[in-house]
Formats: C-alpha cells, structure tokens, sequence
C-alpha cells in the first residue's frame, strides 16, 4: 500500500474509531493490490448499529479534516435500512467512498445466504453475495469485539444451497435471455440485442463464480478471477471479452447468439458433471 494511501487511512480509522457506533471498520478494493489510478479510489466498510444523519457526518468530516470540500462530493441524504455511502476526496486528493454498513440488516443477509441459500438479487441490481466476498476479502483495520472475525469465520465455507440457488435461478434467466438474444438477431435488432447479450454474460459469470465456490465480487475485475478457476468453458475468458468487444454488425449477431448457445451448452455440462442434485429448469 502506498504510503500516502497509508497516512489516509490511519487517519479515518483513527476518527472512526472514536465513534462509540462503529463496530468494525475494513478497506476493500483497490487500495488492497496497491493499484491507484486516477479512476480508483478507497473503499472503506464502517460496520456500526445506528448512524447519524447527513448533516452530523459531514461536521464530523469537517472536524477531523477528512474532506477536501473544493472537490466534488456526494452524501447519502436518507439512511435506508442496510447501507449508505458517502464519496467525497481526502484534503491529499484521493478518492474516498465511506459505505455504512447496519449489523442487524447485514447479520440477516448473513443467515440468508449461509443458512437459507437465498441469494436473490436485492432492488434489481445488488447482490447479497458481494457482501460475503468482502467479508472474505477485506482488510480489517478495526474490530476490537472480534464482531467481523467471527462473521468471516461463519462465510469460509461456500455454502451449498446458495451455491445450487444461484446456478438454478441464472440458469433459469439465461434459458430466457438466449432465446430472446436469438430473436433480437434475427429480427437485427441491435439496442435488444446488446440489452440481452449482456443479460446472457451475466448469467455466465454468475454460474461459473457458483461452480468455483467463489463468492461474486461484483462487476469490477470479475474477468481477472477467471484465470484461477477450474471449471469453466474452455477459452471462457477469451469468449468473453470476444463478445462484448467485438462490434455487434449484421453479420455478427447471429455469430455471437450461436457462442452464447454454445457457451450455454459447455455451462450445463459442467454443472450436471460437477453439482449434485441440481434441478436446471428453463423459462421456455
């Protein structure tokens, strides 16, 4: 970790820490594999049983120095029941994302997954599991209770029923998603077809972190997991990037809905060949 990134983060844990609510404080992301772009930032976890509002935060930034108010910045107004997140840069110049975490809506999300194998995706778009990546992950710079040490030593094991969950419901999805991608290339319809396509992807990349016992990270470097993993379709990661890179012409669509088709097939092989009593329903 380089030792600007270092200085400011001592000084938030240091701050944080004085904060009676705050539990356990982590960093994921970036800052982890000493790789700072311009693009990138620390991600900072703040695991607490209640939190102040939006006005108390920013004084609370204020005092301790920790915000650098000539750059652009960007507050949770309101406190939904699991999380928010506040970005905003250090006085140095780096970014910093502070996301509050809620124990008892975390803990619940916990006992889903672990104990109930459901891992459905939350508003449409976040999913539960990304949490357990972290959780497994993360650097923990704060936990004076043991409270995250014991959380992660509860998540080391894949669970099995998330792990049959989250290959049944996406392979559900992408039984769908490949028929309409087939009917979108026939039709030359290019907005539908992106919009199915990259349905299509998400699938494969959720089934193939589910065979692999991987807890999914989230969009961000999903691609660079895949050089470690055992089963997947031969050249996966290749086809991948192939497919999203590769400009949708005429005469590629059909091209790339027959890699998909193909990609499905090598999929459902390894599951039935790898995954006890897994049920693979379509939705058509």
């Amino acid at each position: 970790m380089q030792e600007e990134v270092l200085k400011v983060v001592q000084q938030i844990t240091k701050s944080l820490t004085k904060l009676a609510w705050v539990k356990a404080i982590t960093i994921a992301g970036s800052a982890l594999i000493n790789d700072l772009s311009q693009i990138s930032d620390i991600d900072f976890l703040i695991y607490h049983e209640s939190l102040p509002g939006v006005v108390t935060r920013k004084k609370y930034y204020q005092l301790y120095s920790l915000q650098d108010k000539k750059r652009p910045a960007s507050f949770n107004l309101k406190v939904p029941p699991l999380w928010i997140m506040d970005k905003f840069y250090s006085p140095e110049g780096i970014k910093l994302d502070l996301t509050f975490i809620q124990i008892r809506h975390f803990e619940k999300i916990l006992d889903d997954i672990l104990k109930r194998g459901e891992t459905d995706r939350k508003a449409g778009w976040f999913y539960p599991i990304c949490l357990l990546s972290d959780l497994k992950n993360s650097l923990v710079l704060h936990d004076p209770s043991g409270i995250f040490k014991k959380w992660r030593a509860k998540s080391k094991k894949y669970p099995i029923k998330a792990r049959k969950q989250i290959i049944k419901t996406n392979f559900f999805e992408l039984s769908y998603n490949l028929k309409e991608l087939k009917n979108a290339s026939e039709r030359d319809d290019y907005i539908y077809f992106l919009h199915c396509l990259n349905a299509c992807v998400e699938n494969f990349v959720q089934i193939v972190f589910a065979l692999n016992e991987v807890y999914y990270p989230g969009n961000k470097r999903s691609l660079e997991y895949f050089q470690h993993f055992q089963l997947k379709p031969i050249d996966f990661e290749e086809i991948l990037n192939n497919l999203i890179a590769t400009p949708n012409t005429l005469n590629c669509l059909s091209k790339k809905f027959q890699i998909c088709k193909k990609l499905t097939e090598e999929i459902k092989s390894l599951v039935t060949t790898f995954v006890k009593d897994v049920n693979l329903k379509t939705r058509i």
